[in-house]
């Protein structure tokens, strides 16, 4: 489901760029994003935290970025983080969204993560905190901001300042 999900995502956007008054785009554009974000997507996978969207708050709380725009910047950097020691579902991601096939799980899940930055790029999101003007010496500042999310999520044991800054280092360019 979430990956059908992505796909007529991607598809509505990429309609709704060319033509902001296709009201049939922007339609199935909301309701995907609204069956997307009502926890239907995550039933039966058990508990789930939802990491980017840890870090992007405080992305948006220091930098006065949009949600949508530090979440495009973090997602491709949290996802090679992730795919360094857990490839099978970048990989999977890469296949089953991409089409990309024929490689090691490691090579599937850099290339769907690299045609992700290049969707992001087309559409004209940005890809890497440095396209939002996020250095490498804001990281601490973002890592402790995010660390007081992780708080009130509970989740302080999963997220440490030191890993999420080796998040934000995978995100800066």
């Amino acid at each position: 489901m979430a990956e059908g999900l992505i796909r007529i995502i991607m598809d509505a956007t990429e309609i709704c760029i060319k033509d902001p008054e296709d009201y049939e785009a922007r339609a199935t554009m909301m309701w995907a994003s609204s069956l997307a974000l009502c926890g239907l997507t995550k039933a039966g996978v058990g508990h789930h935290h939802f990491p980017v969207h840890l870090i992007e708050h405080a992305v948006s709380v220091l930098f006065s970025v949009a949600h949508g725009a530090g979440l495009a910047a973090l997602l491709p950097g949290w996802m090679s983080w992730r795919a360094h020691d857990h490839p099978k579902k970048p990989a999977q991601f890469g296949e089953r969204i991409w089409g990309i096939s024929g490689k090691d799980l490691s090579e599937k899940a850099e290339a769907g993560i690299d045609a992700l930055r290049s969707w992001f790029d087309s559409i004209g999101c940005p890809k890497s905190l440095s396209d939002i003007g996020i250095r490498n010496e804001d990281h601490e500042r973002l890592a402790e901001n995010a660390m007081l999310q992780a708080e009130i999520w509970g989740i302080s044991n999963t997220y440490s300042v030191e890993n999420i800054k080796a998040v934000l280092a995978y995100c800066q360019s």
